[in-house]
């Protein structure tokens, strides 16, 4: 409550029952908005959900709009000044900053979803963001739906080794034209971003990563419209920032493709060469559906 006693003081108890200069309300109201735009912008989203739960009237619209003026203000000036001696505005950067901010609001949960092409590096992304950022002291989870898919855990209990090739591995079950894959896809990939939100909406949720293709913007659209009834229906906010895996090096492809038929429970037992060929399908029929992210 330290920032919020300094942004709101006590009342005035004199006397003669008459506010001082100091205490005059709108003075008052002055300084604290002065003590909000000085610290606003450093807060974490976790901050400023908790700032929004003691403040109910702080809305998300009231604090972005607020952050906007003071980032136009502090981060839009060029260098120089005009003749009159006042900042010159860089009206492009203020409206690129005023974009950003919309596309990318201040939330307390954060969802990174990755979106590309089957061996073009998300798992590997997947886990150094994860790394990376536990090690910066978040709260981070990843969910992957390739385990979903194959089942949850990959290997049975107690020292047995794995027999054969996950559940719904080969390259047919990857057809966008074939009615029971597609809708199965789609089940798992649901199941799991729930089970995603669920984890976000307990205290300890905080980042979560969504590893999983996601190529069609009808995909990427659904997942943002259950992060919106999230919203709707939780006293946190979430928001998405998809994160793109775009790899056109035919060498770096193909080391990424080597790596995934020798290590991927969808190949286990399978030879290498059969295994490429099953996997070069499934990028192909992939591909057949790929919209980039806009």
């Amino acid at each position: 409550m330290g920032m919020l006693g300094t942004l709101f003081p006590s009342k005035h108890s004199k006397a003669d029952d008459r506010p001082s200069q100091a205490e005059d309300p709108v003075a008052s109201s002055i300084e604290a908005l002065k003590t909000l735009q000085k610290t606003l912008h450093m807060l974490s989203p976790a901050d400023k959900s908790a700032v929004k739960q003691q403040l109910p009237f702080a809305a998300s619209e009231w604090l972005e709009g607020l952050a906007l003026s003071i980032r136009a203000q502090s981060e839009s000036c060029a260098p120089g000044a005009a003749p009159n001696g006042e900042p010159v505005i860089d009206k492009e950067k203020e409206t690129r900053e005023a974009a950003r901010i919309r596309l990318t609001p201040d939330s307390s949960k954060v969802i990174l979803v990755l979106v590309g092409l089957p061996a073009r590096g998300k798992s590997t992304l997947c886990h150094s963001l994860e790394q990376f950022l536990g090690w910066r002291g978040h709260s981070i989870k990843s969910f992957k739906v390739g385990g979903f898919r194959r089942g949850g855990d990959e290997r049975p209990s107690g020292d047995a080794e794995p027999v054969g090739r996950a559940q719904y591995s080969s390259a047919s079950f990857f057809d966008s034209t074939k009615t029971f894959a597609m809708a199965t896809r789609d089940a798992v990939t649901e199941t799991a971003f729930d089970e995603l939100l669920e984890w976000l909406s307990t205290p300890s949720g905080e980042l979560a990563i969504f590893d999983a293709c996601n190529v069609t913007i009808q995909r990427r659209a659904k997942l943002q419209a259950k992060v919106n009834e999230f919203n709707l229906t939780h006293s946190v906010s979430a928001s998405i920032v998809f994160i793109e895996s775009i790899v056109t090096d035919e060498e770096v492809i193909s080391q990424e493709m080597q790596w995934k038929v020798k290590n991927s429970a969808d190949f286990r037992g399978m030879a290498e060469d059969g295994a490429m060929k099953d996997l070069t399908e499934r990028i192909t029929h992939y591909e057949k559906v790929y919209q980039t992210v806009r």
